[in-house]
């Protein structure tokens, strides 16, 4: 069956209306949705099946002071049993792409240490690997 890669703007949201299991981490949400589409730099590809979102990826430009941009993979995901078909590549070749045209010179994203499947695929693509250390913080509600 035809897998269609689309980027999801304002005018086809409704091909989210069919997800498939394990795509986002989340559910997405409308309140969320919108100002993630509306905020220039933000974007997300989804690939359907048979009118069903199997997978998606998502990117943010940022805007470098001293440098090009750079495109941040913020988020890539695949129903499980479609894993290993191709789908995943498909969505970083169409992020990429668009990464370009948006005049980013390169590309970066992380994973977790054992997120072993994610970085396989990576590795696959032959994608330096380097080793960061990360600090955040959670704001309470």
């Amino acid at each position: 069956m035809a897998v269609d890669i689309i980027q999801i703007d304002g005018t086809n949201i409704h091909v989210l209306e069919s997800i498939a299991v394990d795509v986002f981490d989340y559910e997405v949400v409308a309140k969320f949705l919108d100002p993630y589409l509306k905020r220039s730099g933000n974007v997300m590809f989804v690939a359907v099946e048979a009118g069903t979102v199997i997978g998606q990826i998502r990117g943010i430009v940022q805007m470098q002071p001293d440098c090009a941009s750079q495109l941040f993979v913020e988020n890539l995901g695949i129903t499980p049993s479609k894993k290993r078909t191709g789908i995943a590549s498909k969505l970083m070749e169409a992020l990429i792409k668009w990464g370009q045209s948006q005049g980013c010179a390169e590309f970066w994203l992380a994973t977790e240490l054992d997120n072993e499947e994610a970085i396989g695929f990576y590795q696959s693509l032959k994608l330096l690997k380097t080793d960061v250390v990360m600090f955040a913080n959670f704001v309470d509600d």
